[in-house]
């Protein structure tokens, strides 16, 4: 039953939006966008302290993250 009153208002929600001439799934699409430009600067980041470890600890990358992942749960 509460899925058939969810899929009721998602159309209520959906016909709305087309009423008003707007795009329903402008701001669903805006989300996916900050989403992947999040997730490249974490890319970057996240190799630019894996070249730091290596360069000041001579590290491997994995040792490198073990090292982070530990000192950020204690």
């Amino acid at each position: 039953m509460g899925i058939l009153f969810t899929l009721l208002l998602a159309t209520l929600w959906y016909s709305l939006q087309k009423q008003r001439g707007q795009d329903p799934f402008f701001d669903i699409h805006r989300m996916v966008s900050r989403l992947e430009e999040y997730d490249t600067k974490v890319c970057w980041l996240r190799t630019k302290l894996l070249s730091f470890g290596r360069q000041v600890n001579g590290k491997t990358d994995h040792d490198t993250l073990h090292n982070y992942a530990n000192t950020v749960a204690n």
